[in-house]
């Protein structure tokens, strides 16, 4: 974590999505949901990115996020 932001290596290459389909693959991994969930909301061709998951519970999934990234350091 990076304040309210998450920081998310990926070796994928920014070539026809692969990117951001790897990222969104990532984020639904961490946050416990589909990959389907995740949409990118902003910045599809930038590094630093915005992303959108569709949950019942915003919070458990905010949590569930917050102690995913504890633990991969």
């Amino acid at each position: 974590m990076l304040g309210d932001r998450l920081k998310i290596n990926l070796h994928a290459p920014p070539v026809e999505g692969e990117a951001n389909r790897a990222l969104s693959i990532v984020v639904a991994d961490l946050a416990g949901v589909a990959a389907g969930a995740v949409t990118i909301a902003a910045g599809t061709a930038s590094r630093s990115k915005t992303v959108r998951i569709a949950t019942r519970d915003p919070e458990a999934t905010a949590r569930q996020l917050r102690e995913a990234a504890g633990k991969t350091r």
